[in-house]
């Protein structure tokens, strides 16, 4: 939601296959896509996109989110890609439901936020903001603090903004 605009249900409905890239160090520019799978469709047509995680994600997030697909990917007895993202722990073999996926981290964001309303479509909300800041930099950091672009516990900053420009 935060780092690359996804609604819940997008979130919810990802299949393995929709990451192009991000377990294959091969791979210079991992995608994530989002489309209509055999879970659900999507909202509108322009709801079908690619989105870049090299420029969305940081170094850290990257590596966490390989690994988490490498480990997914092993629990399955045959490589299928439209396996679902969020399965049982256990089987990995069922979709957990949108309430087991989503109640704990509510749950989390209203106490870290301390805002008992906090719903995960306000992540989204940020991500649009952050964007729009990035889009108007001619350099940057010229209109974004760097300390919004960071996470918690690194100096990495989504897309190596040093090297890489949104056009």
């Amino acid at each position: 939601g935060y780092r690359c605009g996804l609604r819940r249900s997008e979130v919810w409905t990802r299949q393995l296959g929709d990451f192009h890239g991000v377990d294959n160090s091969g791979i210079e520019e991992p995608e994530l896509l989002v489309r209509p799978n055999k879970f659900a469709g999507v909202k509108s047509d322009s709801a079908i996109r690619k989105l870049p995680l090299k420029l969305l994600l940081t170094e850290d997030e990257r590596s966490w989110l390989a690994v988490f697909l490498r480990d997914r990917k092993q629990r399955q007895h045959r490589n299928d890609l439209r396996m679902p993202l969020l399965a049982d722990p256990v089987s990995g073999h069922f979709r957990v439901t949108e309430k087991e996926a989503f109640e704990s981290l509510t749950s989390l964001l209203r106490s870290v936020t301390g805002n008992p309303d906090f719903r995960f479509h306000h992540l989204r909300h940020s991500f649009a903001t952050i964007t729009l800041f990035r889009l108007l930099e001619r350099t940057p950091f010229e209109v974004l603090p760097i300390i919004w672009c960071q996470g918690d516990e690194s100096d990495s900053v989504p897309g190596d903004r040093k090297s890489t420009r949104l056009n």
